[in-house]
């Protein structure tokens, strides 16, 4: 049975390879921000009960905002910039 222990890091914060497993890292103030302004330009664009095409797959606007909330809730906490 072979193991993989190596491990490799973004300078910039982001994923982070384990022994073939990722881990979340530090991210960089830009992506939070980049992050907030797609939350606000949706709320602001897209009318409510519309739906967004995103990677092939149509989204109610309210569960894509959702999804970028928890995105932007998962890296609040770092301080990496």
């Amino acid at each position: 049975m072979s193991t993989n222990t190596s491990s490799s890091s973004s300078s910039n914060g982001g994923l982070a390879t384990t022994g073939g497993g990722q881990l979340i890292t530090a991210v960089p103030k830009e992506l939070r921000l980049k992050v907030s302004q797609m939350i606000a330009g949706i709320q602001a664009v897209v009318p409510d009960g519309s739906s967004v095409a995103v990677g092939g797959t149509v989204l109610a606007k309210a569960d894509l905002v959702n999804g970028l909330m928890q995105i932007s809730a998962a890296y609040q906490g770092s301080t990496r910039g």
